[in-house]
């Protein structure tokens, strides 16, 4: 008899996905079932794709440079290495923090 599968601890988050060019494929793999939470493709016109996530996870794309992440709101970084066809490894949301957003300069008043 196979061992059941254990569920993944801690809460659920929502990973948010939109594209910067048309025809993106994607695919997300929770890391602690190995499950593909979703697949498909998705374009600029496109409403962020959302989808709920637990623990870590991999996003594998054809073109994952054109891609925008965001975790429970806040955005994070695909490495400026990862281009073309490959797959991003992003950390549990809750153990590991996104980095601190950049300070944009602020806009000069008219008169």
């Amino acid at each position: 008899m196979p061992p059941p599968k254990v569920k993944p601890t801690g809460r659920p988050h929502v990973v948010g996905l939109t594209s910067l060019q048309l025809g993106t494929t994607f695919q997300l793999i929770e890391m602690n079932t190995g499950e593909i939470r979703q697949s498909g493709t998705i374009s600029p016109r496109d409403k962020e794709m959302q989808i709920n996530i637990k623990g870590s996870f991999t996003l594998h794309s054809n073109a994952v440079e054109f891609l925008r992440v965001r975790i429970d709101g806040l955005s994070y970084a695909i490495p400026d290495e990862a281009i073309g066809k490959m797959a991003v490894q992003f950390p549990d949301p809750e153990t590991v923090p996104p980095p601190p957003p950049v300070a944009t300069p602020a806009a000069k008043k008219k008169r």
